[in-house]
């Protein structure tokens, strides 16, 4: 399934085939990025033992998008959407701090998908990749479009 690009484990709590995803082959990413092609990923996953047989697993493609750009150390993750970023108060944000992602959906100004894409921009920063933007459409061709989601910054010892 997409080369096997990805595989994953079932979630916890007995739904289905539903999964997250465990691990990316980043050798095939980097393959089909240096020859210039745009590969299109389907989110769904084998099991991390392809061979046992089985139905594969569906997972969350704003997930499936975190764990590649972690694994690549992608420079920038874009999660476009239907909206013009994170909104806070009816006012769109230009930049939010990790750190605050999790209080923004525990009250529940981010609900539904965009508390999903919360959460998988945060695995994205905390698994490798440099920067994450949510947005719309401009985000494409505008690189201050979307809300930039910060990552936290070591603090000096």
């Amino acid at each position: 399934m997409d080369g096997g690009l990805l595989t994953a484990e079932p979630l916890p709590g007995g739904f289905g085939h539903v999964g997250r995803i465990t691990g990316v082959r980043t050798a095939l990413l980097h393959s089909l990025l240096l020859a210039g092609l745009t590969p299109v990923i389907a989110p769904m996953a084998p099991g991390a033992n392809p061979a046992a047989g089985g139905l594969p697993f569906n997972v969350n493609a704003d997930d499936a998008a975190a764990a590649m750009a972690g694994a690549l150390q992608a420079a920038e993750l874009l999660y476009v959407s239907d909206v013009p970023g994170v909104v806070v108060d009816t006012v769109p944000q230009a930049s939010l701090p990790v750190g605050e992602l999790d209080m923004l959906i525990e009250l529940g100004i981010a609900a539904d998908g965009m508390a999903a894409k919360l959460r998988a921009a945060a695995a994205a920063l905390e698994a490798g990749a440099r920067a994450v933007r949510i947005g719309d459409l401009r985000l494409l061709s505008d690189a201050t479009a979307g809300t930039r989601i910060l990552a936290a910054t070591p603090q000096p010892a």
